[in-house]
């Protein structure tokens, strides 16, 4: 059997059909190759959908941003947040009191001069297995331009928040968790972050604004 003529495969490839043309044209070692371009999936719901990406690349490596905008609400408000580790999952987090100034249940722990504690009240309920996960820790933005990260000494130990993440909590389970801070005086609470593994380095997912 004779080979197809050029004329038949330049009509072949003239009809957009340039794969099938050129295994006409007798080449065995065409093979597809897979697209180098990531591939990114909004993951969020109503308004604020969009603010969380989930990327992963040809190579199958995944990575969480948080691009632009966050997700903002206000004093009391119930943000919903895809979780950074399994974005399937998502976390529900209410920031609920501030408490400025916050008092320590242990009298020793005083703020250093010209300063003050400040405690936060939030609760958080994940739908997914990795709610032993989510971070138990917040960030306050200062009204001058500062970020102050929770840790400073009376993380859930101050009056008026009961910390009752003490074991990890299961699936559709409220905890209820108490960051503090240390703030210097004069220095007011604009907005409150969290991330469900909020470091100094990564940004707030979910903010809420003060009052």
């Amino acid at each position: 059997m004779n080979p197809p003529s050029i004329r038949t495969c330049v009509a072949v490839a003239a009809l957009g059909l340039l794969t099938l043309g050129t295994a006409a044209c007798g080449s065995s070692s065409a093979k597809s190759t897979p697209a180098t371009q990531p591939q990114t999936t909004t993951v969020g719901s109503g308004s604020d959908s969009g603010n969380v990406t989930t990327t992963t690349t040809s190579g199958g490596d995944t990575t969480t941003t948080v691009p632009g905008g966050v997700k903002t609400g206000h004093l009391g408000d119930t943000l919903n947040e895809p979780d950074q580790y399994v974005p399937a999952d998502v976390a529900s987090v209410t920031l609920v009191k501030v408490f400025d100034p916050a008092t320590p249940v242990d009298a020793k722990d005083v703020p250093t001069p010209g300063n003050r504690w400040v405690g936060l009240e939030m609760t958080i309920v994940d739908n997914g297995d990795n709610a032993m996960r989510d971070g138990q820790v917040a960030r306050i933005f200062g009204s001058d331009g500062k970020n102050y990260d929770s840790g400073a000494g009376i993380d859930d130990a101050f009056t008026g928040c009961t910390f009752t993440m003490q074991h990890a909590p299961q699936p559709n389970q409220k905890g209820t968790f108490c960051p503090g801070f240390l703030l210097p005086n004069g220095v007011s609470v604009t907005k409150v972050g969290y991330n469900t593994f909020l470091e100094a380095a990564v940004p707030a997912a979910i903010t809420w604004t003060v009052p």
